[in-house]
Formats: C-alpha cells, sequence, structure tokens
C-alpha cells in the first residue's frame, strides 16, 4: 500500500470517528440536559402547590436535597438551605439556566420569588468531562499516528534503499539512488524503480537463459545444491547422465535421491567440515567419473546463511583408457623390440660358441637374425612414423592418385600375389586426394599387406572406390575378426591371434599407423 494512499485512510479514519464521538457525546450531553431540566421542573411544579407564603421552612425541610432560595416583592432574601443565597436576578424569570456547577429554575408563586437549583449530576458531569478530554486526546492520537507512519515510512525506505543499493550492487547497475535529503520517495520515483526492476528482471532472464544455454553447451556436469543440499541448478549433461529429460523433475530434489551414490554423497556430507573443495572419483553405468565439489560461503551482509555446493563431473573413461593403453604400449613395446633382440643374441652366442658349426646351421642363424634385426628395424620405423604422425607437424601435402599409388603397391607385392595364388579385383575408380604421398602409399599398402597376409591360400582381394560417393573399400577371403576384437584393432601391437600374427611376420602397428593417418586429414 502507498503512503500516500496509507495517509489518506487515517485522515478519512479520524474524521470518521471523530464525527461519531462528537455526535455520540453530545447526543448524550443533550438527553442528560433535557432529563435534568424535566425532572427540576417537576420538583418545581411539586413545590409551587405546596407552599402557601407561609410554609417555607417545611418546602425547605422537605425538599433539602434541593437549593431552595426564597425572596420576596423586593427581593430580598426570605429563607434559603443554602449556605450562602446567591443573588437575585430576574432576568431569566421561569426559564431553566444551566450554570457550570448547576441547573437554576426561577418562579413567582404568593407574590414571592422562588429561585430552585440542582446539581449537575455526575453522569451528566461525566459525559461532559469525556467529551473535553476526548476532544482533546483525538487530535492528539492522530498526531501521534502520523508521526508513527511518517518514522516508519522513513525506517522502510532506509530499508528499501539499502536493498535497492545491494541489488544495484550486484547487478552492476543502481536501480535508483537514494538521496538522504528527500523525506519520502516521490511516485515518479517509485515508477522509475518499478520501470527499472522490470528491465533488471528481463535482464536477469536473458542472462539467465544464455548462462543455462552454456552450462547446456558443457560436455561436463554441472550440479549445484542449496544449504540444504537440494538441488538448485543442473545443466543437461548432468540429466542425460542419469536419464532425466526435464529440469523440473530434478529441480528441488535431495542430492542424495539424484547421485545415490556413497562415494559422492561422502564427498559432499563432508564439504562443509573441510571448507574447501574436495576430489573423488566413482562408477557410472560403468563409466569412470570424477567429481570436483566446492563449497560456496556466502557473506553476511548479502547472502545471510545461504550457502551452497557447487559440483562439477568428469567423465574420465577415456582418460583412464588412454592410460591403460599407454602403459600397455610400452609394455608391448619393449617386449616387441625384446623378442628380435633376444633372439638376434641367442643366435650369436650359439655361434660364437661353436654349438653352431655346420654351414647349414650357420646360413640359417644368420638369415634368422637378419629377419630378426630388419622386423626390429621395422618396427622402430613405425613407432617414429607413428609420433610423427601425433606431433601434428605440418605435413608437406600434393594431388596424389588412388589408382596409381595401388598399381604402385600391387607392383611390389606381385612375388607374393603370386606365391599365394591370390585373386587381385581392381574396380578402383580414378580418385584423386590432397595428401602427403609418403603417407598415401603407408596408408593402401599396410592395408593391402593385411589382406594378403590374412588371406587362405587361392583366395580373392576386392579394391573398390568411388568418386561420386568419395568411398574406399578393400574386401578379402582371409581369416576374419571376431566381433569382440573389432574394437581394438587399431590399438598399437594389437593381435587378434598373438603366435599366428607372428608367424605371418607383422609388427601390430599396421592399423594403429592407418587410423593415425587417416585422423590426420
Amino acid at each position: 500500500m502507498s503512503k500516500k494512499r496509507l495517509l489518506i485512510i487515517n485522515i478519512v479514519s479520524f474524521v470518521i470517528i471523530l464525527l461519531l464521538f462528537l455526535g455520540g457525546s453530545l447526543a448524550l450531553i443533550f438527553n442528560a440536559n433535557n432529563t435534568a431540566k424535566n425532572e427540576l421542573k417537576a420538583e418545581a411544579q411539586v413545590i409551587t402547590s405546596i407552599y402557601d407564603g407561609s410554609n417555607s421552612e417545611n418546602v425547605l425541610t422537605h425538599f433539602n436535597y434541593l437549593h431552595i432560595s426564597i425572596y420576596d416583592e423586593n427581593q430580598t432574601l426570605i429563607t434559603t438551605n443554602k449556605e450562602t443565597a446567591p443573588v437575585l436576578t430576574i432576568n431569566n424569570l421561569n426559564e431553566i439556566v444551566k450554570t457550570p456547577a448547576n441547573f437554576a429554575y426561577l418562579l413567582v408563586d404568593e407574590g414571592h420569588y422562588i429561585l430552585i437549583e440542582q446539581e449537575i449530576s455526575p453522569l451528566l458531569k461525566g459525559i461532559t468531562t469525556a467529551f473535553v478530554v476526548g476532544l482533546i486526546a483525538l487530535p492528539l492520537l492522530f498526531a501521534v499516528n502520523i508521526i508513527f507512519l511518517y518514522l516508519t515510512f522513513r525506517n522502510d525506505e532506509k530499508k528499501a534503499a539499502a536493498i535497492i543499493a545491494q541489488v544495484g550492487e550486484v547487478s552492476g547497475k543502481p536501480l535508483l539512488p537514494y538521496r538522504k535529503s528527500r523525506k519520502f520517495l516521490s511516485q515518479k520515483d517509485y515508477d522509475d524503480l518499478g520501470n527499472n526492476i522490470k528491465k533488471q528482471i528481463q535482464q536477469i532472464k536473458e542472462e539467465r537463459i544464455k548462462a543455462e544455454f552454456v552450462l547446456d553447451s558443457l560436455n561436463q556436469g554441472v550440479i549445484v545444491l542449496d544449504s540444504y543440499l537440494r538441488i538448485s541448478l543442473i545443466n543437461r549433461y548432468t540429466l542425460n547422465l542419469y536419464g532425466y529429460s526435464e529440469k523440473q523433475k530434478v529441480i528441488g530434489l535431495p542430492a542424495i535421491l539424484l547421485f545415490q551414490n556413497i562415494e559422492l554423497q561422502s564427498l559432499i556430507e563432508n564439504i562443509f567440515q573441510d571448507e574447501g573443495t574436495n576430489e573423488g572419483e566413482f562408477e557410472l553405468s560403468g563409466r569412470k567419473m570424477k567429481a570436483i565439489v566446492h563449497a560456496y560461503f556466502s557473506e553476511e551482509d548479502i547472502l545471510p546463511n545461504e550457502n551452497a555446493v557447487v559440483i562439477l563431473i568428469f567423465d574420465i573413461t577415456e582418460e583412464r583408457n588412454l592410460s591403460i593403453m599407454k602403459q600397455e604400449f610400452f609394455a608391448n613395446a619393449s617386449h616387441e623390440l625384446k623378442s628380435p633382440l633376444t633372439a638376434i643374441i641367442g643366435y650369436q652366442q650359439m655361434i660364437k660358441s661353436g654349438i653352431l658349426k655346420e654351414e647349414e646351421q650357420l646360413k640359417e642363424a644368420i638369415d634368422r637374425t637378419l629377419f630378426e634385426a630388419q622386423r626390429m628395424n621395422q618396427i622402430i620405423i613405425e613407432m617414429l612414423g607413428i609420433a610423427e604422425l601425433e606431433s601434428d607437424k605440418p605435413r608437406e601435402v600434393s594431388e596424389v592418385s588412388v589408382k596409381e599409388v595401388h598399381d604402385e603397391i600391387l607392383t611390389s607385392l606381385q612375388t607374393v600375389i603370386q606365391k599365394r595364388n591370390l585373386n587381385i579385383i581392381n574396380e578402383l575408380d580414378d580418385i584423386t586426394l590432397i595428401i602427403n604421398p609418403e603417407d598415401a602409399r603407408h596408408l593402401f599398402r599396410n592395408l593391402v599387406e593385411n589382406a594378403i597376409r590374412y588371406n587362405v591360400e587361392g583366395g580373392s582381394i576386392t579394391l573398390k572406390s568411388n568418386k561420386a560417393q568419395n568411398t574406399y573399400s578393400i574386401t578379402d577371403t582371409g581369416i576374419g575378426i571376431a566381433p569382440r576384437n573389432k574394437a581394438r584393432i587399431f590399438e598399437r601391437f594389437y593381435r587378434v591371434d598373438q603366435d599366428r600374427s607372428k608367424e605371418k611376420s607383422g609388427t601390430g602397428l599396421g592399423l594403429a599407423i592407418v587410423k593415425h593417418i587417416s585422423q590426420v586429414y
């Protein structure tokens, strides 16, 4: 309710109360006066009927509750029952006159003047006193009420100004400057304040929409809990993690109902004691997740007793898998390099110690040593190639014909193809790639060599490319790959069948090279 309206209501209420008081008091006084006058007239009629000019003492004795004074025709006092008889004035003959102390009635009977006086009754005195006190008290009460309203308005205005200033500080845009010289904010000030608040609300809505868009675009979970550990904000990534489609179904829920995870719940519950940041890992639907929990303690003059918890959730499954793959890579690389070195050292030791003496034995040892050395050299070359591809160094590119590269590869591998009696079905379109020529040769050669190495005797290899659809495929009639192994075939040193792969002289890096070259381009 506005101050102006409240002031008008108070004034109208005061006027109504004052009018009711005046009307009621005057009506009571009027009725009391009439009653007293009528009683006095009745008493006077009785006195005049009894008085005969000679029985004044009997009249005074009988009506001793009245003050009666009797005067002769010369206005000289004959008798009275008052201590001091009033001086007679005959201006108000046969009229009842009210004085501050009594009612007086002067009349003539038997040639004598009879003055009858009756004291004002306590009731009438009380009504009259209450009337006078009310006339003084009501304006005073009204004045006190107006002063109280004024002080209340001033106090409320100071509080409102402080809140307005705080909101302005938080939003960075003052809603309304507060001047101490003002007694009240004008209606225009309130109108401006209302308009500014509407603008601020609209800006807050727009900022919230932007913030929600940014949060929903993050590839990590964001949850904000209030001081009662209820969800007050959540982004789309987190909703998807926990299988919810609408934020409204989650906002306000206790966090424990959403997470249902002992490790994460423990991090949240201990955060207020730790007064900082907690980190931990937990499992969710078979994936490895990392949570960072941070406690926010509000300032007393802004949001007293309003603490919050911010939770960031990261999917570290790939990170953990990469770490495992890295460990496996070093273990496999060490193993792959150790195997040929062991063979080379073993043969050389047998030659040196004279265990191998026959020419045929020596020839086989030399051939085997050379094979293992070449295999180790190939592993090192391919490892260096992968490292170069991962270094993101700029690579020189040019136009390369897919068909010409395959013709060159097939020519170089013709001896092996004929030895295994393989049928090559070449259905390649003349597609041109923008690629480093060496990368193109390594890419397609690894695919063709794999198709040859793991094919069956007398099998076939089909090479296809479609210029219109920009696609390439290579198909063979070999031993194939089990579905459970397909997800890992591009890992370094991974072989579906370790023993058979070694027999086929593969390094286990061919498809890893294919993957890295494809990712570069």
